[in-house]
């Protein structure tokens, strides 16, 4: 990883768990988007699956890193990402929606450029994150909002989408970490996983 995007820790458990559950509800899935790709794990990793995916993110070193490894990639913002109507199967956004401080315009965006029936698969920051022991929510200045369960949920069916799947789950850097987290983990998730259908 470019040491310029070292603050962006990549989860593959994570990667993966969306990618099995995307297959499992949407068979013959076949384009993805993947909003604030970071460092590209999850487009090298739908790459490798033999899926087309293509990123964009507004950070123009990860755009420019994204390049140098041979993926699909644009610098631009999610609330205005350019695209055609109805053009991707899945739109996924991992720990975007909380630097926004209008996070519906990029789900109206979202909704615009799915296909129908397509997917939004989404990752936030619950309410428990900024308490959490080992990364806080807060550690990160351009974080705006945690998200609530009812928050989340809310913000989707406000904008015609179906929910699918909500599910808190914790993340941690090392052994030790990931058995802290995974106790607490049970009853403060640290962040949310959401499965939305158009």
């Amino acid at each position: 990883m470019n040491e310029t995007l070292s603050h962006i820790i990549d989860h593959p458990e994570i990667d993966e768990g969306d990618l099995k559950l995307v297959k499992s509800i949407l068979p013959g899935v076949r384009d993805f988007l993947d909003i604030g790709f970071g460092t590209g794990a999850f487009l090298i990793k739908l790459k490798r699956s033999g899926l087309r995916g293509v990123g964009i993110d507004i950070n123009p070193r990860a755009v420019n890193e994204g390049k140098k490894r041979g993926l699909k990639v644009w610098k631009r913002d999610g609330q205005r990402s350019g695209f055609k109507n109805e053009y991707f199967d899945v739109v996924r956004a991992k720990d975007v929606l909380e630097h926004l401080d209008k996070p519906q315009r990029l789900v109206a965006e979202v909704r615009r450029i799915l296909k129908k029936r397509g997917l939004f698969v989404i990752h936030v920051p619950t309410q428990f994150s900024t308490v959490y022991p080992i990364t806080n929510f807060w550690d990160d200045y351009t974080h705006i909002r945690p998200f609530t369960r009812r928050a989340i949920r809310q913000l989707l069916t406000d904008n015609d989408f179906k929910i699918i799947l909500i599910e808190g789950y914790t993340i941690g850097r090392n052994t030790l970490e990931k058995i802290i987290v995974s106790l607490l983990g049970k009853v403060f998730p640290f962040g949310w996983r959401v499965v939305a259908q158009k």
